[in-house]
């Protein structure tokens, strides 16, 4: 899945118009906003999905269920896919 760029905008905004209207201590203000910012960009990294292409060249030992092990006779390739932690 590709990042959720809309919805970070969204929490963005969100972080900010949560503040418009304190008047009170600005300390806890640009804390609350760091926050939530940070949260949001957390959320964001993580919505993306990572994907990988393998290469595996021959004569690589490899374990074979059932157990036993041998090694790759000619090279072979693959994917994968996951998300970030």
């Amino acid at each position: 899945m590709p990042l959720m760029t809309p919805k970070l905008i969204q929490d963005i905004k969100k972080a900010f118009e949560a503040q418009k209207e304190n008047t009170g201590n600005q300390d806890a203000a640009i804390a609350k906003i760091a926050m939530d910012l940070g949260m949001a960009i957390d959320s964001y990294v993580r919505s993306g999905t990572v994907i990988t292409t393998v290469i595996t060249n021959p004569g690589q030992a490899v374990a074979a269920p059932p157990p036993g092990v041998g090694s790759t006779v000619s090279p072979g390739t693959g994917t994968g896919n996951g998300a970030v932690t």
